[in-house]
């Protein structure tokens, strides 16, 4: 992993990816933006003259998780608050995801990195505190495991109940 290398996923605007680079930078880490707005790459680059960039266009899954198991960490300030793909492909690549604490799938896989997302100092410390020995690992391992709930089995397994649910109600 580039310990230096923060991912930030910009693909809509309820993801906030000014906020996320903002948090980057503040932390002193270089940016590796996945689908943030090409003409408006200058412009957020003049933002934080020392803070180092690296643009990517909309990338395939398979690539996309690739670029984000070489980064140290994920900044992902998000309004959605329900199933975030995001999270989980941080989970299953091993890098650590600091997000919106009102996302069920942080509090599920990110408990320890979840805050407000306009909260800038507390991102802040959620990295700073993962820099602690052990402590990358831990949040890390914990997330991995916690993915499972997201597997095929599980999910079905999940959708087959609800239906269940859902007859018996009806009848």
């Amino acid at each position: 992993k580039n310990r230096l290398a923060a991912l930030v996923y910009g693909d809509n605007n309820p993801n906030h990816p000014l906020i996320a680079i903002a948090a980057a930078a503040r932390c002193g880490l270089n940016v590796v933006g996945v689908d943030i707005d090409r003409g408006k790459a200058e412009a957020i680059q003049r933002l934080f003259p020392r803070t180092q960039f690296q643009h990517y266009t909309k990338l395939a899954q398979y690539a996309f998780l690739r670029l984000l198991g070489l980064c140290f960490i994920s900044f992902y300030p998000t309004e959605w608050i329900g199933t975030a793909r995001q999270q989980i492909s941080c989970a299953v690549t091993g890098t650590p995801c600091i997000g919106n604490h009102d996302s069920h799938t942080q509090h599920r896989l990110f408990p320890s990195l979840g805050c407000d997302i306009y909260d800038l100092d507390r991102m802040r410390e959620h990295y700073e505190r993962i820099l602690n020995p052990g402590e990358y690992e831990r949040v890390s391992l914990y997330a991995r495991e916690a993915a499972q709930f997201y597997n095929i089995e599980n999910t079905k397994k999940r959708f087959m109940d609800a239906i269940e649910d859902a007859k018996k109600i009806k009848t």
